[in-house]
């Protein structure tokens, strides 16, 4: 597998959008691999996990083909980890020449704010883009290929609408554990129950030494 770190940020990025802490500024004057975007990765350029504002940012600098995205893996529905109105120019009529479909996955809330984006432009592409609602403990394989397990995240507003992910492949596995406080004790459980022995971790510490649960 390998996985390539899109962005690494929180939601107001680094520098933050209105920040003026001498982080902020240290990291505005130095540029380069100080400048943080919302958090994104891919792996073998195929699957993506979530898919931010920041999204066509990556496209233009970052390793990230999106025409060759086959999977994408919703977290939750914020918008550094989902934008959907953009996702809605993976349709036909805007997206030409791309034969390869794009399925995605996410939490029934992740699918209100798909459902959302789609309203708006009026219809829906199922023959490029279908959702897939996922829930903790299911577990699925892509259709390239990537065997898939989904694990409950502390950061939402009730059971199962924010996310985490391994993802195996080839013999080795990956946790993707964005924006989630200490795991509830039913993840710990489940995590354990599930076998799975992962090659790599992907985790934030947004809040460092600080006391937050979410």
């Amino acid at each position: 597998m390998r996985i390539t770190q899109l962005g690494t940020a929180a939601a107001e990025r680094i520098p933050g959008l209105f920040c003026r802490c001498d982080l902020c500024r240290r990291a505005a004057e130095t540029g380069g691999k100080d400048i943080r975007t919302q958090t994104q990765a891919v792996i073998d350029g195929h699957v993506l996990l979530d898919f931010p504002v920041d999204t066509y940012l990556h496209a233009l600098h970052g390793e990230l083909d999106l025409p060759a995205v086959s999977t994408l893996l919703v977290t939750h529905w914020h918008s550094d980890h989902f934008y959907g109105e953009d996702l809605a120019y993976r349709m036909d009529g805007y997206a030409l020449d791309n034969p390869t479909p794009l399925t995605v996955y996410g939490s029934a809330t992740v699918r209100g704010f798909y459902d959302r984006a789609f309203f708006l432009e009026q219809r829906y592409d199922d023959e490029h883009l279908r959702f897939v609602t996922v829930a903790p403990g299911d577990a699925f394989t892509t259709d390239d290929g990537y065997e898939c397990h989904v694990f409950e995240a502390r950061h939402g507003h009730e059971f199962g609408d924010c996310l985490i992910y391994a993802v195996s492949h080839d013999g080795r596995t990956m946790l993707y554990a964005h924006d989630t406080g200490f795991p509830y004790d039913r993840t710990w459980r489940m995590l354990k129950e599930s076998g799975l022995v992962f090659d790599y971790v992907s985790m934030d510490c947004t809040h460092g030494l600080i006391d937050n649960p979410s």
